[in-house]
């Protein structure tokens, strides 16, 4: 696992399941996510990959595709508690290879003190592009650094939810070609770019380097769009979080949408305790053990009638509003080489935002390049 946040919890589910299993015994290794996936290959071709190990849903046409993951038809797992269109991430002809522990959403985090000095109602679920715009106008506070928006070059977390709102899709429909040059995606990354052009979001060079995150924890944002992941990072022993930030949905254009991502437990091909591996997921899908993660408040759990703890976990703010997003979620492409495709957008798109190029000069020669890499 990648999350040092959720080592605490699923140490306290390993040991219950040691005990209901006194024959099996389950070790948890944290490798930190900008090594997690080099450490996992490296692991499989050395052939010392762990027995589980996760996988998201980016990642998981490359993995199921390269037959480093095991099906899991052989063992009874039931996952009619899980929605459906994380299950079909990691199903393949039917067969399904990973059980999905988890889900994230996108919602619009705002600093409430922030709006209040300017004399700014909240966001609430009526916002549009329009009204987001417009809200960020009035409370930036250039004197005083405070900026309306923070909008950095994130494809989660940022314009891609912005094109599903616009209509437009990322990838075409049998993922071989890209989208990002369509009319939806050149409108909604124009609009995107616009926070940072007319002075109401902090330039790129300056969220390069302050992390986003630090600049809204420090009162200097006042909206930004954030997953679900970010609630610890927000309010978790965060005195001045507790009392200024909360969620609304994320604003509206052509519809409402929000990126969405799941992580999956996922058996290793190469597991000698691939039975034992099957029993500690099925355990972890339990509903007892599901109650758990939400209680803990790290992770949004992924089974249906369990979510409601991680919303109680701060009861004075609206987290409900990332649970009620997955019925309109839009699940990450997992298209095969989609993940390396998504991640060399931002080079691209550095060179609209430096002004280098327009942003449709920037997305065409994207384009041109991504497409070389879905044909493989």
């Amino acid at each position: 696992m990648w999350d040092a946040a959720q080592k605490d919890i699923y140490e306290e589910l390993a040991k219950e399941f040691e005990a209901q299993n006194d024959n099996i015994k389950v070790k948890i290794e944290v490798t930190p996510w900008d090594q997690y996936w080099t450490k996992v290959e490296a692991a499989i071709t050395g052939g010392s990959v762990a027995d589980v190990f996760w996988l998201n849903i980016p990642n998981s046409t490359d993995y199921i595709d390269a037959g480093v993951v095991s099906s899991l038809s052989e063992f009874d797992i039931n996952v009619d508690n899980i929605p459906q269109q994380y299950i079909e991430a990691f199903q393949r002809d039917g067969v399904l290879y990973g059980v999905p522990k988890d889900f994230d959403t996108q919602a619009l985090w705002y600093n409430k003190e922030v709006f209040d000095k300017a004399g700014v109602d909240y966001p609430d679920e009526t916002w549009t592009w329009e009204d987001w715009y417009n809200a960020a106008k009035e409370i930036t506070d250039e004197e005083n650094g405070i900026y309306g928006v923070a909008a950095p070059l994130n494809y989660q977390g940022g314009y891609h939810d912005m094109i599903y709102q616009n209509g437009g899709t990322i990838f075409s429909e049998d993922g071989t070609e890209s989208n990002m040059n369509s009319p939806e995606a050149i409108e909604a990354l124009e609009f995107y770019k616009k926070f940072i052009d007319d002075g109401l979001s902090p330039s790129l060079e300056v969220m390069a380097g302050t992390e986003t995150f630090q600049l809204f924890n420090s009162g200097k944002i006042g909206t930004i769009i954030g997953g679900s992941w970010m609630t610890g990072t927000y309010l978790k022993d965060n005195e001045y979080g507790l009392k200024n930030f909360d969620v609304a949905p994320l604003p509206m254009k052509e519809r409402r949408a929000t990126t969405s991502n799941s992580i999956a437990n996922v058996i290793a091909e190469s597991s000698k305790n691939k039975e034992a591996a099957a029993k500690f997921i099925q355990f972890l899908n339990s509903k007892e053990a599901n109650l758990k993660v939400a209680q803990s408040g790290v992770v949004i759990p992924a089974a249906e009638g369990t979510q409601e703890p991680w919303v109680d976990s701060y009861p004075n703010h609206n987290l409900q509003v990332f649970v009620d997003a997955v019925e309109y979620a839009v699940p990450l492409p997992y298209n095969k080489n989609g993940q390396a495709a998504n991640e060399s957008e931002v080079k691209y798109l550095n060179k609209a935002w430096t002004g280098e190029m327009s942003i449709e000069e920037a997305v065409n020669e994207f384009v041109e390049y991504a497409n070389s890499i879905l044909a493989r």
